[in-house]
C-alpha cells in the first residue's frame, strides 16, 4: 500500500502537467478560432476563388486583427471580475518559527526571572501559528486564530516546573467598519466595477466589429461593381467596334460620310479607355479586398493573398421600408437605436460606471470608525494537547471589546479631491452621452435619407434599362421589316449597356446605402447573423 501511494504521489505532477498542457492549448486554440474559407476556384481561371457575402463577413468577424485584439480585452477583464470576487475569499496563514537565545541576564531581568544578576538565561522556543482570515459582505474582517508555543527555559528549572511548557491560545478576531467602507456596496464595489468594465469590452468588440464588416462590406461592394463595370464595358467595346467596322465598309460603299467613321473610331477609343479604366479600378478593388484576407492566410497558410477572391453573392435590390418608418418619427426610434448602438451602451454603461466610483469616492472621504471584538481562551500545560483549546473548559479566557476612530484634522483633503474629480468625470459622460445621441439622430435622418434616395434612384434606373431594352426589341424589329439599319441596332444596343453599367452603379449605392442604414440603426451584426 506503501508503494502504490508513493507511485501515485510521484504520478500527481505529471498529471498537473498534463493538465496544463492541455489548458494551455485550449485556450491557444480559442484564441486562433477562425472560420476556414470554402476554397471554390472559379471555372475558367484557375488563381480565382469564388466567396459568398455570408463567408467573408464571417471571415472578417472571426479574423480580423483589431477585432481579435479587442476579443481579447474581454478576456482581460474576465480575469479582472475574477480578481475583483476574490474579495471573499478566505485565505489561511501558516507560521512556524523556532527561536534560541543564550545571553546574559539584565538586573530587572534577574529580578523578574529569580535568578541573580550575569547568570546565563538559555531559552528555545517552537511557535505555530494557524489564521484562517476572511472577508464578510458588511465589511467585516475575520480572523481565527490558534497559536502553541513550546518552551524550554534556564528559569523552568528554578521554578520546579515542566519543562518543556506547552502555551496555547484559540480564538477569534472581528473588526467591523461603520462609517467608511462599512455595508455590502462598499464591499461589493470592485466586483460591479470590474463587471462593467467587463460589459464595456464587450460592446466595444460589437462596435468594432461592426465597423470592420462595414468597411469589409465596402470593399466587398466595390469589387462587385467593378467586375460588373469591366464586363459591360467590354460589351460596350465589343459593341462599339462592330459600329466601327460597319460605318467603315458602309463610308468605303460611299454610304456614310467621313464624318461618321471619325465618330466611330473616337468611340471606339472612348470604349478602350473607359475598359482599360474598369480593369485598372477592379485591381484597386481585389487589392483592397485582399487585405481582409491577410490574417485568414497566416492562420490557415492558404496562398490567398497570392490569389484573387471573386464576390459570389449577387447583389439584390435593398428594402427602403424600414428608412420610410424612421423619417419623420425620432423620439421613439431613436430611444430604440440608442439601446442597440454599441458606442451608445458603451457610453451608457461608462455613466454608470463613473456614478458608481463617484459613490467609493465619497465613501472613503467618511471618518474610519470600526468596531474591533477579539475573544479566545488561553492554556498552559505540560503536555502537548494541540486541540485542547477546543474542549468545552472555560477556565482559562481573555477578551476584548473596543472601536476605532480615524480622520484627517483638516478633513482629507486628498479624499475630497478624489471625489470632485469622480463627479467631473460621470458629468463629462453624460455631455458625452448627449452630444452621441445628436450625432446618432444626424446619422440616422442621413442615412435613412441617402437610402431612400438611393432607392429611388435605382428604380428610375430600372425603369430606363427597361425602356431600352424595349426600344431595341422595337428597333430589332423595324430592322426585319427594312426599316432600320443594322447599324441602328448595335446603336442601340450600345445605349442599353450604358443605362446597365447605371443600373449597376445605382445598384452598388443602394446596397451600400442599405448596410450603412444598419450599421447606424444598430442592426447591422444581427443582419448578417453574426449575433
Amino acid at each position: 500500500m506503501r508503494k502504490r501511494s508513493e507511485k501515485l504521489f510521484d504520478a500527481v505532477p505529471r498529471l498537473l502537467l498534463i493538465a496544463g498542457l492541455f489548458l494551455v492549448g485550449a485556450s491557444f486554440a480559442q484564441a486562433e478560432e477562425v472560420v476556414n474559407l470554402p476554397m471554390r476556384q472559379v471555372a475558367g481561371d484557375e488563381d480565382a476563388y469564388a466567396i459568398s457575402l455570408k463567408e467573408f463577413v464571417d471571415m472578417v468577424a472571426n479574423s480580423d486583427e483589431l477585432i481579435r485584439a479587442q476579443g481579447l480585452e474581454e478576456r482581460i477583464a474576465k480575469q479582472g471580475v475574477r480578481g475583483a470576487e476574490a474579495v471573499y475569499e478566505p485565505f489561511l496563514n501558516v507560521t512556524i518559527e523556532r527561536e534560541g537565545s543564550h545571553v546574559l541576564n539584565s538586573a530587572s531581568e534577574a529580578v523578574q526571572r529569580g535568578v541573580r544578576p550575569n547568570d546565563l538565561y538559555d531559552s528555545l522556543e517552537s511557535r505555530g501559528k494557524v489564521v484562517l482570515a476572511l472577508k464578510a459582505p458588511t465589511g467585516a474582517s475575520a480572523e481565527l486564530n490558534y497559536n502553541l508555543t513550546q518552551t524550554v527555559n534556564s528559569t523552568q528549572t528554578l521554578a520546579n516546573t515542566a519543562s518543556p511548557e506547552f502555551k496555547g491560545y484559540f480564538g477569534f478576531n472581528i473588526s467591523q467598519p461603520l462609517l467608511r467602507g462599512a455595508g455590502v456596496r462598499a464591499t461589493h464595489s470592485g466586483i460591479t466595477i470590474a463587471k462593467i468594465e467587463l460589459d464595456v469590452a464587450r460592446q466595444t468588440i460589437r462596435q468594432v466589429m461592426a465597423q470592420r464588416v462595414m468597411e469589409g462590406l465596402n470593399s466587398y461592394i466595390a469589387v462587385q461593381r467593378a467586375m460588373e463595370r469591366v464586363r459591360l464595358r467590354r460589351q460596350a467595346l465589343e459593341v462599339a467596334t462592330r459600329i466601327d467596322a460597319e460605318v467603315t465598309m458602309l463610308f468605303s460603299e460611299g454610304l456614310q460620310p467621313e464624318s461618321e467613321v471619325t465618330k466611330a473610331r473616337s468611340s471606339l477609343a472612348l470604349r478602350r479607355a473607359q475598359l482599360s479604366e474598369a480593369q485598372e479600378d477592379l485591381e484597386e478593388q481585389l487589392k483592397s479586398l485582399q487585405a481582409f484576407v491577410a490574417v485568414q492566410e497566416r492562420i490557415t497558410d492558404l496562398p490567398l493573398t497570392a490569389s484573387r477572391l471573386i464576390p459570389a453573392t449577387r447583389l439584390a435590390t435593398p428594402d427602403d421600408t424600414k428608412s420610410k418608418d424612421v423619417m419623420g418619427r425620432h423620439d421613439p426610434i431613436l430611444d430604440d437605436i440608442l439601446d442597440r448602438r454599441p458606442e451608445a451602451k458603451v457610453n451608457a454603461l461608462r455613466i454608470d460606471l463613473e456614478d458608481h466610483k463617484a459613490w467609493t469616492a465619497r465613501d472613503q472621504t467618511l471618518p474610519e470608525l470600526a468596531l474591533t471584538v477579539r475573544a479566545g481562551r488561553d492554556n498552559l500545560t505540560s503536555q502537548n494537547k494541540p486541540f485542547q483549546y477546543l474542549e468545552y473548559d472555560p477556565t482559562y479566557h481573555s477578551w476584548m471589546f473596543g472601536a476605532v476612530f480615524k480622520m484627517g484634522i483638516f478633513g482629507d483633503e486628498k479624499k475630497k479631491g478624489e471625489f470632485e474629480a469622480a463627479k467631473l468625470r460621470g458629468e463629462q459622460a453624460r455631455l458625452t452621452l448627449e452630444a452621441l445621441r445628436q450625432r446618432i439622430a444626424n446619422e440616422v435622418n442621413s442615412s435613412g435619407f441617402l437610402l431612400d434616395k438611393a432607392v429611388q434612384r435605382l428604380a428610375r434606373q430600372k425603369e430606363i434599362v427597361k425602356a431600352q431594352k424595349d426600344l431595341l426589341g422595337v428597333t430589332r424589329k423595324m430592322h426585319e421589316e427594312g426599316n432600320k439599319s443594322g447599324l441602328d441596332v448595335m446603336k442601340q444596343e450600345l445605349e442599353v449597356l450604358l443605362a446597365e453599367e447605371a443600373e449597376s452603379e445605382s445598384l452598388a449605392h443602394a446596397n451600400r446605402a442599405s448596410y450603412l442604414y444598419s450599421q447606424v440603426e444598430g442592426t447591422l451584426l444581427e443582419r448578417l447573423q453574426l449575433e
